[in-house]
């Protein structure tokens, strides 16, 4: 699929044969680059062992709860590389390479390597290499690696690990 069709069945929630963005099962065809955020996922997200490159910043005036390759996430990503960069200066938001924020019973997170460089500035904020914090259901992640860092400045009352910011 070329990102054009990828980035419009997440935008409207199914494919073309109906299927919708919670069942979808996508696979990455080539390494890509973004420099924006994708909203609720819920399917498999299958990489192929490509690389999805992140270019972002995030502002208080854009008024996110999350940011990460998707604001939120409900299904499954494997065989992925995040890399690039993140920027985030705001306030009670959670902050993770491949989610910002998970919202699935069985999310899951497997054979993925995280080298994304993320920046916050803020208080209140949950941040991880993955994952900025797990909001209902729950988590697995399995064969994985975090090789980026997370940079912190004047950031009060937050969560930030390797992996998962917050359970």
């Amino acid at each position: 699929e070329s990102l054009y069709a990828y980035e419009t069945l997440l935008r409207i929630g199914y494919s073309e044969d109906g299927e919708t963005a919670s069942e979808a099962y996508l696979k990455l065809t080539a390494d890509i680059t973004l420099d924006h955020m994708l909203e609720t996922f819920g399917g498999t997200l299958d990489g192929q062992n490509h690389t999805i490159t992140l270019d972002l910043t995030v502002d208080e005036g854009d008024n996110k709860d999350a940011a990460g390759l998707f604001q939120r996430l409900a299904g499954t990503v494997k065989n992925l590389t995040i890399d690039g960069r993140m920027e985030v200066q705001d306030r009670s938001i959670a902050v993770g390479g491949i989610a910002g924020i998970v919202c699935g019973e069985k999310t899951l997170i497997s054979h993925c390597r995280s080298d994304v460089d993320i920046y916050i500035e803020g208080s209140e904020m949950e941040a991880g290499g993955f994952v900025g914090m797990v909001d209902a259901g729950s988590l697995q992640i399995s064969d994985s690696s975090m090789n980026g860092t997370i940079n912190v400045d004047n950031s009060s009352s937050s969560y930030i690990a390797g992996l998962v910011g917050y359970f």
